[in-house]
């Protein structure tokens, strides 16, 4: 496919009932695709809870809302009707919608399902110090479980001869 293809697919109604990622580098638009996609699919009928981007950082994550937000309210001023009303229904319920970095996303994620994830319920987002020490003693006990790993193989195979 080439570039316009994809750019006319991510944005084709017949699209909306597929995931997509958009993956491009700085200035290609990625931003005003997505705000064209996801305002094309609350006109089509799709509930701003049914809609999810996940970037990178929290300032991407207020930029898709603002300009989203700033679409829909444009879109109220030049539709009537139905589809007026769909567009001022998903600017009151914007907040409804999961729009976040991949930190915020599994974290909620994880903190909807802790048993399930076998986590504690106090979950939370590191700050950048623990991080490194988390980081620190997972390879540790990564480098200590290899160990006891390499010691039991070497214990079997001795005593499996």
């Amino acid at each position: 496919m080439s570039e316009e293809q994809i750019r006319s697919y991510i944005i084709d109604k017949d699209s909306y009932d597929k995931n997509i990622l958009v993956e491009a580098g700085a200035g290609a638009g990625k931003t005003r695709l997505i705000i064209q996609r996801v305002i094309g699919q609350i006109g089509a009928g799709i509930p701003v809870e049914k809609i999810v981007l996940i970037t990178f950082t929290n300032a991407a994550a207020n930029e898709l809302y603002e300009r989203i937000q700033a679409g829909l309210t444009e879109n109220i001023g030049k539709y009537s009707g139905e589809e007026k009303k769909l567009y001022e229904n998903a600017v009151m319920n914007l907040q409804r919608m999961k729009i976040s970095t991949i930190h915020s996303f599994c974290l909620s994620m994880l903190s909807e399902q802790p048993f399930e994830a076998d986590l504690h319920l106090g979950l939370k987002l590191a700050e950048d110090g623990e991080t490194k020490q988390a980081q620190a003693d997972f390879f540790e006990r990564l480098t200590f479980s290899r160990d006891i790993t390499a010691q039991m193989v070497r214990t079997w195979k001795i005593s499996a001869f």
